[in-house]
């Protein structure tokens, strides 16, 4: 049965290809809705098996409402998609919608914001909070031409800024092809044929990779949602 999440939004975004006619749909939202027990227990019901186990399996509530939230909003993305089928997850962890290879599906989530995307061609998705400090990482994992990049921004919160969006695309990029290789996965230049996009949230970045074609996006906000 489905049930009303109340004093909570939902953001949807529908990116239309105009070339084929193709769409990506994006669910996000702030998942502090499920602090409140019945939404969160409701929530619970609503997931299949496997994400119902994964989720209890984890101590802290908030990464269990991170975990709840990103199984209804792929479930969701499904249905929105024509298709109903069960999200499952393959020896990497990685989701996959049962016996119909032809979507692909991505998550993430960053306390307290979950987003979901689905599309007929390869995507990634993801969110980082700008408050992470990822300067170690930038050491290791980040090439040359994007510490020099980094070096162009004076203002210490702009650098900061970009530094976590370069981050966030290389995790689009690894959900994307699976690559681990993390200097070889850059975050200015987008496989051939790809881009990336942002997607506003005060304090956090937002990296969506997508087909390089023509598209329009509608964007809408959902009060007193329903799963």
């Amino acid at each position: 049965m489905r049930f009303i999440v109340q004093s909570s939004t939902l953001c949807y975004i529908l990116i239309m290809n105009n070339m084929n006619k193709t769409e990506t749909i994006i669910y996000w939202m702030n998942t502090e809705c499920f602090n409140e027990a019945s939404n969160f227990e409701k929530g619970l019901n609503q997931l299949n098996e496997e994400r119902h186990t994964i989720t209890l399996a984890l101590n802290q509530r908030e990464d269990q409402n991170l975990s709840l939230a990103a199984g209804l909003l792929l479930d969701l993305a499904v249905e929105a998609s024509g298709f109903k089928a069960d999200v499952l997850h393959d020896h990497e962890n990685k989701p996959y919608v049962l016996n119909h290879p032809e979507l692909f599906i991505s998550c993430t989530h960053c306390h307290p914001y979950a987003a979901a995307i689905i599309s007929k061609q390869p995507v990634g998705i993801d969110i980082e909070s700008q408050r992470i400090d990822f300067s170690d990482i930038e050491k290791h994992y980040y090439s040359d031409e994007e510490k020099n990049y980094l070096q162009s921004f004076s203002n210490n919160n702009d650098r900061q800024k970009a530094r976590t969006d370069l981050w966030c695309r290389k995790e689009c990029l690894i959900k994307f092809d699976r690559l681990r290789d993390l200097k070889a996965l850059s975050g200015l230049k987008p496989p051939l044929g790809y881009r990336f996009i942002s997607q506003f949230i005060a304090g956090y970045s937002f990296e969506i990779l997508i087909p390089d074609t023509s598209y329009s996006i509608q964007e809408v906000t959902i009060h007193d949602f329903k799963f």
